[in-house]
């Protein structure tokens, strides 16, 4: 690799994947599909391999197999360097990802407490505008009783006022009767004395007392 094997011609810092990672990585990642940690972490310190073992694990077919499909998919040009930082580009892909979950998650919690808020902004209002119509609704029953009470005493006034006015009518109608009858007869008396008095038959006495019956003024 020294002598720039896959285009390696440099040492390159590689990041290894933490626990973390492999779990966020694996809730990407489709179901059906399945982790390999044995391929993407590092081995631990107390891990030895001897060398038949890493010719072994070179020469067997799940690395030929995996070493045909990078190639299939990757130019030969630049593969060792694309191969070895592969971990480091999956966990800073990881890093910036758990980021932008946190910030969708304040953002979120931010928003939710505002939306909170509105709708404590809006329940205050729906109470006070239901305080404010039950108000004008017990206002508005309070003038309509006092109108149609008023309305009633009014109508019972106006019957009383009618009742009495029919009973001074009546009253003036007697009256009325009792005057146009007395006329009747003073008309008639009067007739009466006159054909007397033509016929020289006329009653002084009988005169005076119809006048003081009538309570009649005799002008001279």
């Amino acid at each position: 690799m020294c002598d720039g094997y896959g285009g390696l011609e440099a040492l390159y810092f590689v990041e290894s994947l933490s626990d973390e990672d492999i779990q966020d990585l694996s809730e990407m990642v489709n179901p059906r599909l399945s982790i390999r940690p044995d391929l993407l972490l590092p081995n631990s310190a107390d891990a030895t391999v001897t060398v038949p073992e890493l010719c072994d694990l070179l020469n067997s077919m799940g690395a030929k197999r995996e070493l045909a499909l990078l190639l299939q998919h990757c130019p030969l040009e630049g593969l060792a360097r694309k191969v070895f930082k592969m971990s480091t580009f999956l966990k800073q892909a990881l890093v910036q990802l758990r980021e932008a979950k946190r910030q969708l998650q304040s953002s979120g919690s931010r928003d939710g407490s505002e939306l909170l808020e509105k709708l404590s902004e809006i329940s205050a209002m729906k109470t006070g505008f239901a305080l404010l119509n039950q108000h004008w609704k017990e206002a508005f029953l309070v003038c309509k009783r006092q109108l149609d009470q008023e309305l009633s005493d009014h109508a019972r006034d106006f019957k009383r006022a009618a009742q009495n006015h029919e009973q001074e009518e009546e009253v003036l109608r007697s009256r009325l009767a009792s005057m146009t009858q007395e006329r009747d007869d003073m008309f008639a008396f009067a007739r009466s004395l006159k054909r007397r008095l033509k016929t020289g038959a006329l009653s002084v006495p009988r005169v005076m007392n119809f006048l003081n019956q009538h309570q009649t003024q005799v002008v001279r």
